[in-house]
């Protein structure tokens, strides 16, 4: 059985909501986004949040406050961002290379939870401000 077949109505909605739209949204967006659905309460969006996040079909980034459709398949560890300023544009990325060289010199520090969000200028707000890439 996979991840998604254990999807409810609900669950399944805001999922194909995040991965059609491909940017991020706080769940009063997702909300708003979903009227006319049987979705009608912030409550059913953030229990259907809360069971895609289990199943790391969705992330959260915790710098914008708002939730992204997963673009990996499988993960070996948090996912990292790269949050654009400008258009707030999030790439998903594998920080494990980085987190491993963290705990290394974490001298006995337990690392259990991390988040990684880099936030910067994407190559296309960069293009149309005329920074330097």
């Amino acid at each position: 059985m996979t991840k998604k077949q254990t999807l409810g109505e609900n669950d399944k909605a805001v999922l194909a909501l995040l991965s059609a739209r491909q940017v991020p949204m706080a769940a009063y967006d997702i909300l708003q986004a979903l009227s006319g659905t049987p979705i009608r309460a912030a409550s059913q969006v953030y229990r259907a949040l809360e069971k895609l996040l289990e199943r790391d079909l969705v992330h959260r980034v915790e710098s914008l406050n708002a939730f992204v459709a997963c673009n990996h398949a499988t993960h070996t560890s948090s996912p990292g961002f790269f949050v654009c300023k400008s258009c707030k544009s999030v790439t998903e990325f594998d920080p494990v290379d980085e987190v491993s060289l963290l705990t290394d010199r974490a001298s006995g520090f337990k690392i259990e939870r991390y988040s990684v969000e880099l936030t910067g200028t994407c190559v296309v707000c960069q293009g149309q401000s005329g920074a330097p890439s």
